[in-house]
């Protein structure tokens, strides 16, 4: 099976390297693009972390001078609110055209596959051949400001926000583009995919997101503001993933989180580059 990784990034270095060398030996990997570009809100709101030309300030690109990626500097990112990203997400989108992949998958920097993780969800995409794309849960990892001197493995942070899937993983078909949603491809000539739920037993991605420097995290939440998240909405109400993400910056042990969620011991693998 042809995997084509596919990330996006602004300000990745915390992670970036370790996430290079933990994937690049991906089963059956053509291989890999990383879009380096900001979004116009991101940038309105957080301007001292952006150049003028839309790309990272923390030494991104140079982690990706020289790494097994194709590097793509797109710069700034137009479009209507929160589909700012559809413009970077379609870079990589044009490079699978070429590459011609079974399967891509979105590998964000600060998420993270075992191995063993790895070679798991190729044989579930081959086992459940009939999908258009398959949903992997998420472990949250939870290191906040006030326990940033503990080990990010240490806890992980469930409920709320943290219990929403995100799809990653899509069967490549020529044409696939983010059209009206920058989380969904849309396949052509259909307005409409199936998608593979989580079972019990799958592998698992494990996010940093919720274990790294606070200033990344607090910039982050400003952009998931300004682009529009946390107005309320009929039927859809976002701001629980605001107050959600918002409670890492002020976060202290035995603290009660939004919305139900709870900070429990993690129990789950280390990806191998953190292996101690």
């Amino acid at each position: 099976m042809k995997v084509l990784l596919a990330t996006i990034a602004l300000n990745e270095a915390e992670f970036l390297a370790d996430s290079i060398r933990q994937h690049a030996s991906w089963p059956g990997l053509v291989g890999w693009v990383v879009v380096e570009g900001a979004t116009r809100n991101y940038g309105a709101a957080n301007p001292e972390a952006v150049t003028a030309e839309g790309l990272s300030t923390d030494g991104t690109a140079e982690v990706l001078d020289g790494a097994p990626v194709i590097h793509i500097r797109h710069g700034w990112a137009d479009g209507p609110g929160a589909q700012q990203k559809r413009q970077l997400r379609n870079r990589y989108c044009s490079v699978a055209d070429e590459l011609d992949p079974d399967v891509l998958i979105v590998v964000d920097a600060d998420e993270f596959y075992t191995r063993e993780t790895q070679q798991r969800i190729l044989e579930v995409v081959q086992q459940n051949a009939g999908y258009d794309g398959w949903l992997f849960a998420q472990r949250h990892l939870w290191r906040p400001a006030s326990i940033a001197d503990q080990p990010a493995e240490q806890l992980e942070v469930v409920g709320g926000y943290w219990q929403v899937p995100h799809l990653r993983v899509w069967r490549w078909e020529r044409g696939l583009r983010y059209r009206v949603n920058h989380n969904h491809l849309t396949y052509p000539g259909r307005d409409r995919h199936l998608v593979r739920r989580p079972r019990p037993g799958d592998p698992e991605c494990i996010h940093y997101g919720f274990a790294r420097d606070a200033a990344h995290r607090a910039r982050t939440n400003r952009y998931y503001v300004a682009r529009g998240e946390g107005r309320e909405r009929v039927g859809r109400n976002r701001k629980v993933y605001v107050d959600c993400r918002a409670a890492f910056e002020t976060w202290q042990p035995g603290d009660t989180l939004p919305h139900g969620a709870r900070v429990m011991p993690y129990d789950g693998p280390v990806p191998e580059v953190f292996r101690r």
